[in-house]
């Protein structure tokens, strides 16, 4: 394996410029926050000074004469006119940026509450209001004016809201055909050029002033001042200094890779080829050079050969907090998520992980398709809180993660959902990106009405055997189940003929759990359930998080029938299983604001269970901070790499390596609230640009009662400076690339 990282200049705090009118330039220009609100005063302040150029001379008449038409009068004249456009121009963009603001809340809300409306519908009303406001506001902006201008060119007078009264009419009337023309020459080019606006503000991103206002800039400059001082901690963390290489984990570096780079790698983020003779799986060599984030003293081991390699089955389920898990919360409870009671939620995935490693440390980003860049990508994901990275297919960029790997290792690589796959485009994102096979709602409802004896009118009529996203988990985890079976069936067919295996690595998207909790199927409705009241009593959303206790158990009772089955079938001795939440949840909330709870909304439940392939470390329980981008390494760890290599871009590391507990950091971001970073028990929580962060035991104050930053040294809090300066810049770091489609170039010039 190969690092590629960048050079050591830019981590001393060198900065390399990109010549002005180089393509980099302009293609990093696209990506600048504050684009937006140069766009707005550009497109003002152009229209106003071509009107006042065009007026210029008949403005300066109309108080003088033709001597003073002197070039020194007619830039006094313009100076005084940009001053006022300016004035006009901020007052129209604070405008613009407040509607930003509350269409921003207004889409998270809707998004929050997922009401039963085509997302379609929605994304078609948003782009009709965006394009109708800004269209309005251009116009009542520079048309007073261009107004005002038309009015001294043809009458030489100034427009006033009185020239519109009958007292004033005299002023418009008699025009000749000429100024008529005039008149409508102003009129259409203000129409049309309000048009374009609206249409670059309502087809593109980067015009969105909510990405950023003024006062980012301000509080940016403050917190480069106040960080110098810890520059030496961040200098010697970035350049790999003994204190962190833990967390550096810096092994090789190519010095061509940073040279003359558009856009610099960040040092804890590496550019990995993993590389290697034969395709082993890397426990065999714990200490080779070639294993990045894959080296060292093993934490647990699972036993796979290269000659009979296991299926690969990742199931995500939707919504899973980690404290919807009694194992992983543990019997003594600290922060009291259970209350007091002795239940559990998800009986079936305790019985489960308990037979593999639970994972009770286990950290993502919030939403779903976010789930998808860390746990299938291994990357922080896309920095936006409406958009992801799948958002609009991105079938032109270019990506390596899991279906890459496997499908280069000879693997078929096969995505299934009970979803509905138009949402965030994932119906193009996922075919363009390594996965041959798609199975998502509409395929699951041929598959159910042509096996499973469902009729087309069980799905929204009586039955209730789909809900607005989709097809329920009961039918989805049997549909996946057959899939298993079929695909075992003919693998070993394949092998009783000499043939090679061919494996499959599946990844499955569970979806009943989804908000708002009250979609079932009439046979769960009417079925007896566990008494949650323990859970739900003396909540403000009783309802609700009775509701979702409630479907949080129905998607654990499917999930439990499809590994028992797998078990009895014989699947699970040749499969390795990862379970995760996309993401978690937080009823107690309400419904338009469960990330406010941060923990509940970002830290999920995870295990890997192996059967037969674990040994001594069957009930293992991992309590170090890990994130589902470790996922990546740590499958290529137990499995192998292909013997060609892969080059990937991701940031996690293997979990199977052992680690002094504490020394792993992760970082786990909301863009609709904060960013953080965790290690072991600590979380740091902060945001994009503001010095302020809360720093809180996660084990012992899951609601964040107690900050415990002021009580540290000067020393522990530099640490954690150091760590959010990192995680700040890798948060941009892949967004950037996103947005440059160069994820796997060393130089970022595409």
């Amino acid at each position: 394996m190969v690092v590629l990282e960048e050079s050591r200049s830019s981590s001393r705090g060198e900065i390399l410029l990109p010549s002005l009118w180089s393509i980099e330039w302009f293609q990093q220009l696209w990506t600048r926050a504050w684009l937006g609100w140069a766009f707005v005063y550009a497109s003002v302040l152009l229209f106003c000074f071509v009107s006042r150029c065009v007026a210029l001379t008949a403005l300066i008449k109309m108080y003088g004469t033709g001597k003073d038409c002197t070039f020194s009068a007619k830039t006094a004249a313009l100076c005084v006119g940009i001053l006022e456009d300016f004035v006009c121009a901020t007052y129209f963009a604070c405008v613009i940026w407040l509607i930003d603001i509350l269409l921003q809340k207004f889409a998270r809300y809707v998004d929050s509450i997922e009401t039963p409306t085509s997302n379609k519908l929605k994304s078609i009303m948003l782009k009709i209001f965006v394009f109708a406001s800004s269209w309005m506001l251009f116009v009542a902006a520079v048309g007073p004016v261009a107004a005002d201008l038309l009015l001294v060119r043809l009458r030489e007078v100034r427009f006033t809201f009185q020239v519109i009264s009958s007292d004033e009419n005299s002023v418009i009337d008699g025009m000749t055909s000429k100024e008529m023309k005039d008149v409508c020459m102003t009129v259409t080019t203000t129409a049309i050029v309000a048009a374009l606006f609206a249409i670059l503000r309502t087809f593109t991103s980067w015009p969105k002033l909510s990405r950023w206002n003024p006062i980012h800039a301000i509080v940016t400059l403050v917190n480069r001042r106040k960080e110098q001082r810890f520059q030496s901690v961040s200098t010697k963390s970035s350049s790999g200094g003994a204190e962190y290489d833990d967390n550096e984990e810096i092994m090789l570096e190519l010095d061509e890779s940073g040279k003359n780079s558009g856009i610099s790698t960040p040092s804890n983020l590496s550019f990995c080829a993993l590389a290697t003779d034969a395709p082993y799986p890397s426990s065999k060599h714990q200490e080779s050079k070639d294993v990045l984030y894959r080296r060292g003293e093993l934490a647990f081991d699972v036993d796979v050969t290269a000659d009979n390699p296991p299926n690969v089955l990742v199931i995500v389920v939707e919504s899973f907090r980690y404290h919807d898990s009694r194992y992983l919360v543990g019997d003594d409870d600290p922060s009291n998520l259970f209350k007091g009671s002795n239940t559990t939620i998800t009986p079936n995935f305790d019985k489960w992980a308990k037979r593999g490693v639970a994972f009770t440390n286990f950290w993502s980003s919030w939403r779903t398709s976010r789930s998808v860049e860390s746990l299938l990508f291994a990357q922080l994901p896309y920095d936006d809180v409406e958009d992801s990275g799948m958002t609009g297919g991105k079938t032109n960029v270019e990506l390596a993660g899991l279906p890459q790997l496997f499908k280069a290792k000879g693997y078929e690589p096969f995505f299934t959902t009970g979803c509905q796959t138009e949402y965030d485009d994932w119906n193009s994102f996922l075919p363009s990106h390594g996965f041959d096979t798609v199975w998502s709602r509409d395929e699951m409802m041929k598959i159910a009405e042509h096996d499973l004896n469902i009729s087309s009118d069980d799905w929204y009529g009586d039955a209730h055997r789909g809900l607005y996203w989709g097809v329920h988990d009961d039918l989805s985890f049997q549909i996946l189940g057959d899939l298993l079976i079929n695909k075992t069936q003919e693998q070993r067919e394949r092998a009783a003929r000499g043939e090679a295996k061919k494996p499959l690595f599946l990844t499955h998207y569970t979806i009943s759990s989804h908000i708002p909790f009250q979609e079932r199927p009439q046979w769960y409705a009417e079925a007896e359930k566990p008494d949650f009241s323990a859970l739900y009593d003396g909540e403000e959303y009783t309802y609700l998080v009775k509701d979702y206790l409630e479907m949080r158990y129905f998607t654990d009772m499917e999930l439990g029938k499809f590994m028992d089955r797998m078990a009895e079938e014989g699947i699970l001795n040749d499969t390795i299983v990862i379970i995760s939440g996309d993401h978690g949840q937080a009823p107690e909330y309400g419904y338009d604001k469960p990330e406010v709870r941060a923990l509940s909304a970002t830290r999920v439940a995870g295990a890997l269970i192996a059967e037969g392939r674990l040994g001594e470390f069957v009930g293992l329980k991992f309590d170090d901070a890990a994130e589902q981008y470790d996922i990546l390494n740590t499958l290529a760890d137990i499995t192998g790499i292909p013997e060609e290599g892969f080059l990937q871009d991701g940031v996690g590391r293997s979990l199977k390596r052992k680690v002094e507990f504490g020394e792993r950091v992760v970082f786990s971001n909301n863009p609709s609230h904060k960013l953080s970073v965790v290690r072991g028990n600590k979380r740091l929580q902060y945001d994009r640009h503001s010095n302020e962060v809360l720093l809180h035991d996660t084990h012992t104050d899951h609601d964040m009662k107690k900050d415990q930053f002021p009580t540290l040294n000067s020393d522990e809090q530099d640490k954690w400076f150091t760590w959010r300066k990192n995680g700040r810049w890798l948060n941009s770091y892949y967004t950037t690339r996103w947005d440059n489609k160069c994820l796997l170039a060393g130089e970022c010039s595409a």
